[in-house]
Parts: structure tokens; sequence; C-alpha cells
């Protein structure tokens, strides 16, 4: 059945995703909550989130604050 590839290859890339989620964040990866240990830095006018060795842009999103994941905006 064609079904059973399209699953086996969902899975391994679900494998893969979550394994890459362990270690590094993902760029255009979105959070709905400020990460941890957050140092703030600006750029050409723009505010950024250096947490973790990971880059973020805070973007409103309707009402709501959401952090993306960038890479390094300096």
């Amino acid at each position: 059945d064609d079904d059973d590839g399209f699953f086996e290859v969902m899975g391994k890339a679900a494998a893969v995703t979550a394994g890459v989620g362990l270690t590094a964040a993902v760029i255009g990866e979105i959070f709905d909550d400020e990460p941890s240990n957050c140092q703030q830095s600006v750029s050409n006018n723009q505010t950024y989130l250096y947490c973790n060795g990971v880059w973020y842009q805070p973007v409103m999103a309707g009402s709501n604050m959401q952090y993306v994941v960038i890479e390094d905006p300096r």
C-alpha cells in the first residue's frame, strides 16, 4: 500500500526533527513563551534576544508576543 511508505517517511522525518530539537533550535521555529536566561541586544533599531546560544526575534502575533528563532542578526 502506498500509504505505508508515506507514513514510514513521515516517521523518520519526525524522528530526525525531534533529534535536532534536542540539540539546537531550528531557524524559523516559533515559541509562545519567552526563553529563559536571555540577554537583550539591539541591532539596526530592532530588539533581539540571545538565550542559551540561540537568537530570537520577538514578534507580535495579534495581541500576543511570540519568539522566532533567527540566525545571528549582527
